[in-house]
């Protein structure tokens, strides 16, 4: 794969970053470089296997500056936006806004892209060869959901806070295990996250049928419930605060987001169960904080999430499962 930075503030018009374009066997090698540039400077970190490329870009620029996308035999492409002000360009003079804290999913037979950078910002891309994917699914499946031409088709897009993608997604960026465990662990995320992503994009047919102000709305009622957690709302309020029937709500909740209104509300308050157990507070204290008035069946939600107590968190500091 490689990355091309220009600018027209930049005396060297061309930067590239080369790496290794298909990792077919189980090595585990990662890749560092430090570019300077009259723009301003990229600081990127990569790793790669088995069909497997992530990249991660710490971007600091004094001028707008261009990327330019060349995965050669990765077809498959997940892109994090953490922070930024970024455009990509499609074909037909088309551009997308990259928004910070949303993911956008591409498959293409020849992914070659530019993106425009406006201002600093950290990317995160995954990248996934053919090879790969055939592992995976049968080409029955690859020939339904793949794009065979120089057009890019965005398979699934939305954001990954606040939902399950948030902690899968800083595990793949937790540099802090040993290079074997961290492979697997890697690799596992990998596979989670395109699950999600295929099944967002099996559900394209129903997310259809909501325009753009009930997406809005809809991500507006996730806004809702991860700030409500101690005094969720019921489904009835929910569709009253954000304007959406029942019908909209339940469904285009579920289609959007991988998951029901109650799943995430369980599923948040769960992960902020775990990160204040994790921060010393007590089983009845955190308890109460995530909603629930009994703390043994605060205890008994945590295993069954888990599969450990939550005591065990705040005495040993237990690691959530893979």
């Amino acid at each position: 794969m490689h990355l091309t930075f220009t600018s027209a503030a930049s005396s060297i018009q061309i930067l590239k970053i080369g790496c290794q374009d298909d990792i077919t066997n189980n090595d585990f090698q990662q890749f560092q470089k430090v570019i300077n540039a009259d723009w301003g400077s990229c600081d990127t970190k990569q790793l790669c296997f088995n069909g497997v490329s992530v990249c991660m870009l710490d971007i600091e620029i004094s001028a707008e500056c261009k990327l330019y996308i060349e995965p050669e035999k990765y077809h498959w492409m997940m892109t994090f936006v953490l922070s930024g002000d970024l455009e990509a360009d499609f074909s037909d003079n088309k551009r997308l806004k990259l928004i910070p804290g949303n993911f956008y999913s591409f498959n293409c037979l020849e992914f070659k892209r530019e993106i425009r950078i406006d201002t600093s910002g950290q990317i995160m891309l995954i990248a996934l060869t053919d090879k790969f994917m055939q592992q995976l699914l049968s080409p029955k499946i690859i020939e339904g959901i793949s794009y065979h031409s120089s057009n890019i088709h965005v398979l699934a897009h939305g954001s990954f806070l606040n939902t399950r993608m948030q902690p899968i997604f800083m595990d793949i960026m937790d540099d802090g295990k040993p290079d074997y465990i961290r492979r697997i662990l890697i690799e596992a995320k990998i596979l989670e996250l395109l699950s999600m992503q295929l099944h967002q994009a099996n559900d394209d047919k129903i997310t259809d049928a909501f325009n753009e102000e009930d997406v809005k709305r809809l991500n507006e009622a996730r806004q809702i419930v991860a700030a409500n957690l101690q005094t969720p709302c019921s489904l009835i309020d929910l569709a009253r605060r954000t304007g959406l029937n029942d019908f909209k709500l339940k469904k285009g909740f579920k289609a959007l987001f991988g998951q029901t209104v109650f799943g995430y509300l369980n599923e948040m308050r769960m992960e902020t169960a775990y990160n204040y157990l994790q921060a010393g507070k007590t089983v009845g204290e955190v308890a109460e904080l995530v909603g629930y008035k009994n703390a043994h069946h605060f205890t008994a939600a945590f295993k069954k999430k888990f599969s450990f107590l939550p005591s065990q968190v705040t005495r040993s500091n237990v690691n959530k499962p893979l």
